[in-house]
């Protein structure tokens, strides 16, 4: 097995374990720990990314909002050392996923509470990085507000 896919499979099943009625306090603060640990190591912010872009992302919402803070907390934390390369890669990861999985003819449409959290993520980096390195923030917000309006008016 890829390690990625492993890693990815040990994550999903300690956060499976994690939300189980079953689950003990203690092994619930165990699993949390070790989560914990993989969010504050030095690449795992693009391991998230790589778990959320592939075609089984959305089957565990759990796992992609935990993939999200990960992602949020990197940009909280290391946003400013991050080269321009690893910051365009974790920003345009983010607007390529919320535009995919709102468009209307997407099978996988991401739930109201994820797609929050990845517009919450994507206006952390704005405010960190407008206008200096992200001078084009304010169009891309324009062009996301207006695919999702398009994606409601479609409901209707």
């Amino acid at each position: 097995m890829d390690p990625l896919e492993e890693m990815r499979s040990r994550l999903e099943s300690r956060i499976n374990e994690f939300f189980m009625s079953t689950t003990t306090n203690e092994r619930k603060r165990e699993i949390e720990l070790q989560l914990e640990d993989f969010s504050r190591q030095e690449g795992s912010w693009k391991q998230t990314l790589y778990f959320l872009s592939t075609p089984q992302s959305l089957a565990n919402e759990y796992f992609v909002m935990y993939c999200l803070s990960v992602i949020e907390n990197t940009v909280r934390i290391r946003w400013l050392t991050m080269s321009s390369q690893e910051q365009t890669e974790l920003q345009s990861t983010l607007y390529n996923y919320l535009l995919q999985h709102s468009a209307a003819s997407t099978q996988s449409k991401c739930p109201n509470f994820l797609r929050n959290k990845i517009i919450k993520v994507l206006t952390d980096i704005g405010k960190v990085a407008w206008p200096h390195s992200h001078p084009d923030f304010l169009n891309s917000v324009l062009q996301v507000n207006t695919s999702i309006e398009l994606y409601l008016a479609r409901q209707l």
